[in-house]
């Protein structure tokens, strides 16, 4: 396993990322998005593993891949208001936005107003109570985008849940042969995503690929960046 991870390789691949990030990085970087700023790993697989899948995996990580200034859309259940307050008196600052399923089903029932709406957040989460209709009254840009809200419970503290959904990344399966996970940002010390790497590697390979005769290449990458591969394997001879 260790070998398979090649940690050494995955520490130069690192900052390798980082060097190229700040040669390339123009005068108008803070403007970047968290989607820019991110940094991927990428798996791809000998043969097609799965079938497509709007819910994903969930993989914990011992370091925050999202930034310090993420700002959140959470979908619920229950009065705007009263969540707005439990909001504010929890000191859950990353949410910046409440909507009420209600609200989302007439405000937003127009595709321009939810097409504004998904540009207007880093990432949005939603009541658990009804993550099962969310998608039905969003559309498939939020899908098409990756940013299907992560469901949270919303009983309990919300700061709590939210802090957990957060300490995570989260792998979508989809019917090809590459799978992308977000394990970090620039934001993050290169030891940081390192430890990250370390974490999430094998939890995507049992979900994406079940078993590591199936890996045919780990990358890492940023969004523009070039890939850089970290282990490689020809297929298994039958």
């Amino acid at each position: 396993m260790a070998q398979k991870l090649d940690l050494k390789q995955a520490k130069k691949a690192i900052s390798a990322l980082y060097k190229y990030k700040e040669n390339n990085d123009s005068s108008n970087n803070l403007l970047d998005s968290d989607e820019e700023n991110g940094i991927y790993v990428q798996v791809s697989t000998h043969k097609v593993m799965n079938k497509a899948q709007v819910k994903r995996k969930r993989v914990p990580l011992p370091h925050r891949p999202y930034p310090e200034d993420i700002e959140i859309c959470y979908f619920t259940k229950d009065d705007e208001k009263v969540v707005e307050e439990k909001v504010k008196s929890g000191n859950v600052t990353m949410i910046k936005k409440v909507i009420s399923t209600r609200t989302l089903g007439t405000v937003y029932k127009a595709y321009e107003a939810r097409r504004k709406l998904l540009a207007s957040y880093d990432l949005f989460m939603v009541d658990d109570r009804v993550s099962h209709i969310i998608l039905n009254l969003l559309g498939t840009k939020f899908v098409q985008r990756n940013k299907a809200p992560i469901a949270i419970k919303g009983s309990g503290s919300l700061k709590q849940q939210v802090e957990k959904a957060l300490n995570a990344t989260y792998v979508k399966l989809n019917n090809g042969v590459l799978t992308r996970v977000l394990i970090g940002n620039f934001g993050m010390s290169e030891k940081e995503v390192l430890k990250n790497y370390e974490a999430a590697v094998p939890e995507i390979v049992k979900i994406a690929a079940h078993e590591w005769g199936q890996v045919q290449m780990i990358c890492i990458q940023a969004l523009k960046s070039p890939l850089l591969p970290i282990y490689t394997a020809f297929p298994k001879q039958d």
